[in-house]
């Protein structure tokens, strides 16, 4: 069989080089460019050496074959994505210019196609599922928000125990309380993300505050 032009997005390409372009362009096929070129293997094929019918049937079944494969693969990409939703995730992208990653971490409020290409939205940005590197539980992402929560208290404490004061000792004691209410109501899960040493240091300020006739609970330890 011979083929004495090809068709490329509905024009009939004679040139050689443009005729081995169009094949080279040809790994990437989509339905209709594959039925334009075996249009133009029927149109143009060699009349001494006709195709045969079967062949015609053999690369149509091949093609049907593959885009199948391909539907079922977009198919299950695009149900990945959207057990996405909701969910809290790490995407790294690339600086083009500085050739920079960066990670970008959010909750994928939905996702979307841009061609055979499935993207997902993190605060109204698309961003490529591959780009994906993390994914977080609902337990792991309430854990990290509280251990922010129980370092943004600790910090308010004084420095140093020897900070404190007869003047700040009822500042502190307020501030203790705090402090140690909010760790008896996290979770033991979300107790495991805490500094163990911020917890000795908490206990360490309410023995100190005893100096001052002040009586308040600590953080209970296993030790």
């Amino acid at each position: 069989m011979g083929v004495t032009a090809i068709i490329k997005d509905g024009v009939t390409i004679n040139d050689k080089n443009n005729v081995e372009k169009a094949v080279e362009d040809s790994t990437s096929l989509d339905k209709e460019a594959f039925l334009q070129l075996l249009v133009a293997q029927m149109k143009y094929q060699d009349p001494l050496e006709p195709i045969d019918n079967t062949e015609y049937v053999s690369q149509l079944a091949t093609f049907s074959s593959l885009e199948q494969m391909q539907n079922m693969a977009k198919t299950a990409e695009l149900q990945r994505a959207s057990n996405l939703v909701g969910s809290t995730v790490t995407v790294v992208t690339s600086d083009e210019t500085s050739s920079v990653s960066n990670e970008v971490t959010g909750v994928v409020d939905y996702v979307t196609t841009s061609g055979s290409t499935v993207k997902i939205s993190i605060d109204g940005k698309l961003y490529d599922l591959d780009s994906v590197t993390k994914t977080y539980s609902d337990e792991y992402v309430a854990a990290g928000e509280a251990h922010d929560k129980f370092n943004a208290l600790y910090k308010k404490l004084p420095d140093d125990i020897n900070d404190v004061t007869m003047k700040n000792a009822e500042e502190v004691s307020e501030l203790l309380q705090k402090i140690i209410s909010f760790y008896n109501g996290m979770s033991e899960y979300e107790k495991s993300f805490i500094d163990k040493s911020y917890v000795t240091s908490v206990n360490q300020f309410v023995k100190c505050l005893k100096n001052y006739d002040i009586e308040i609970e600590g953080i209970e330890t296993d030790a």
